[in-house]
């Protein structure tokens, strides 16, 4: 899924792959060239409805999950109130 809300004034995306083994894979795009790459582990809890992901084994992040469909998951950061929405491609 790729994140298509843009706020940070350059050209830069998120590339987020979820694998049924709850492992997530993350590329970070600036100007379409691969800045950086991240693994870690996913847990979505259906009941709370929240996601959350914890990258290197180390920092993790918790969002509610706003809209989850075939095409689309729309999430909104714990944290922050930031809602970003990734379309599947």
């Amino acid at each position: 899924m790729r994140d298509v809300v843009n706020n940070a004034g350059l050209n830069v995306t998120d590339k987020l792959t979820f694998y049924e083994n709850d492992s997530i894979y993350v590329e970070i795009l600036v100007d379409n060239k691969v800045n950086s790459q991240l693994k870690g582990k996913y847990f979505l809890d259906t009941e709370s409805k929240t996601l959350t992901t914890i990258i290197n084994d180390e920092t993790s992040f918790r969002s509610e999950v706003i809209k989850l469909t075939e095409t689309e998951m729309e999430l909104k950061d714990e944290k922050t109130d930031k809602t970003t929405r990734f379309i599947r491609f």
